[in-house]
């Protein structure tokens, strides 16, 4: 039987929503797994469609009643009966294979799916570096050329009635946008740790703090706007980011922290600086 391809083959019912979100940016085309990751989620694949090997046996009680039905037409006949112990010890050894088989068959699919999980672990920041990030700068490339086309007012309705240059550019842009969305989504489910950045600052771009796109307060006692400035519609969204300067990225979990440090040195000096005379205090009255 000829193998089914992982970019081919539907997800297993019990497969983890975060990795199937992964394996499907791969999937669509947005970007490219490492080999290793591909290799073993064809083993996982393999295994998940894997069917029972043979039929399961019957029952004893249909065993019997056949058993019962011939030795009363033996006895009718006067011929000999056939032998019941030997019959239902075949049955019960035929029971006991495909259970055990059974058993192997179901525990190596979960074996296989554990170990793609933890691949995929293990691998969180080479998928980062060598699969999310050289797509994501096709994407910023893509980006800036459709940037120059459409005007700053764009909308759907206005890009689909421009001409044919501007009709082909908006429709460049969604299909970025929508890669662009994959490839959050892919790095989204590698389930990076926020550190310090428990608001999500810097996790999609470097420099959400400029002035042109949204500036964040650098004290606590200050209100954030809670409303972004940017539309609310992917494709509109990526297109304003892009036009003010937006520095896309997909970090790793030790560079997401050191951005947010840096830019809030001076607020995470003050903390340590209150912290440590608060500690002073205590000891003075323990």
């Amino acid at each position: 039987m000829t193998a089914l391809s992982a970019t081919d083959q539907e997800h297993p019912v019990r497969r983890d929503k975060y990795l199937k979100q992964l394996l499907d940016g791969h999937r669509h085309g947005a970007y490219a797994l490492p080999d290793s990751i591909v290799e073993a989620w064809e083993l996982a694949n393999r295994a998940a469609v894997q069917k029972p090997s043979g039929k399961p046996p019957r029952s004893e009680a249909e065993v019997w009643e056949q058993l019962l039905a011939e030795d009363v037409e033996a006895f009718h006949k006067g011929a000999p009966a056939p032998d019941p112990a030997a019959v239902l010890a075949e049955r019960r050894g035929a029971e006991q294979r495909f259970v055990v088989n059974e058993k192997m068959r179901i525990s190596r699919t979960a074996r296989l799916e554990h170990e793609l999980v933890d691949l995929v672990a293990a691998e969180k920041d080479t998928i980062i570096i060598h699969s999310l990030r050289p797509s994501l700068a096709e994407v910023v490339e893509e980006l800036a050329q459709v940037v120059r086309i459409l005007p700053e007012d764009a909308t759907e309705a206005t890009c689909l009635r421009g001409t044919d240059r501007v009709r082909r550019s908006w429709l460049k842009a969604e299909a970025i946008s929508a890669r662009y969305g994959a490839l959050r989504g892919g790095w989204r489910a590698l389930k990076p740790q926020p550190g310090l950045d428990e608001h999500g600052e810097f996790a999609e771009l470097r420099n959400l703090n400029a002035p042109d796109i949204w500036p964040q307060p650098q004290h606590r006692n200050v209100v954030q706007a809670s409303q972004p400035p940017w539309p609310q519609e992917p494709t509109l969204r990526l297109l304003w980011l892009q036009r003010r300067g937006g520095e896309f990225w997909l970090p790793l979990d030790h560079e997401r922290d050191a951005a947010y440090r840096k830019h809030y040195a001076d607020r995470l000096e003050d903390q340590e600086r209150n912290h440590a005379a608060a500690q002073q205090w205590r000891a003075v009255f323990a």
